[in-house]
């Protein structure tokens, strides 16, 4: 059996090129050179560059505060319009008017079943008075009737003895 060889690795080889690993990740070797040449042009370039940037950057807040205001407006809009077929109009008061008379006829009913009922009750308490007192009456009537047969009687056994 054979073993395998020792193998390498990069940072064990010193022949690596230093220069491609000082490249950006994107950048290729001639556009490294490009770099150089507008380093040398001056600070006059970096300072337009950097406005350049700056008017990106304020077009860029701009157009996402008029971007969030247009989606604002557009939720509003859809919030109006969910609520547009629950709004009455001057040709519903028609219906507005039924509607509170059915209502207004409920509570009457309502009212004037309680009322009815306790009528009802006082007028069984009054029926029940009169009856009693109908039995009170013929209950005197019936005594008076016996007094003056026990009087007559008394009379009699007077007279009698007289």
């Amino acid at each position: 059996m054979s073993k395998r060889q020792h193998s390498s690795t990069a940072s064990e080889s010193n022949t690596a090129d230093t220069s491609i690993l000082d490249l950006p990740v994107f950048e290729t070797p001639n556009s490294n050179k490009q770099n150089k040449k507008t380093q040398k042009r001056g600070k006059k370039s970096k300072t337009e560059q950097d406005k350049t940037n700056q008017k990106s950057m304020a077009d860029f807040v701009t157009k996402t505060a008029i971007e969030k205001t247009e989606t604002s407006i557009e939720t509003r809009l859809d919030e109006i319009c969910s609520k547009l077929p629950n709004v009455l109009t001057k040709n519903d008061t028609s219906l507005i008017k039924n509607i509170i008379k059915e209502i207004l006829e409920e509570i009457k009913e309502k009212f004037l079943g309680s009322v009815l009922k306790k009528l009802e009750i006082m007028e069984g308490s009054v029926f029940e008075n009169k009856n009693e007192i109908d039995a009170l009456k013929k209950q005197i009537k019936d005594q008076r009737s016996e007094i003056d047969a026990m009087k007559k009687k008394q009379c009699e056994a007077e007279f009698s003895h007289v």
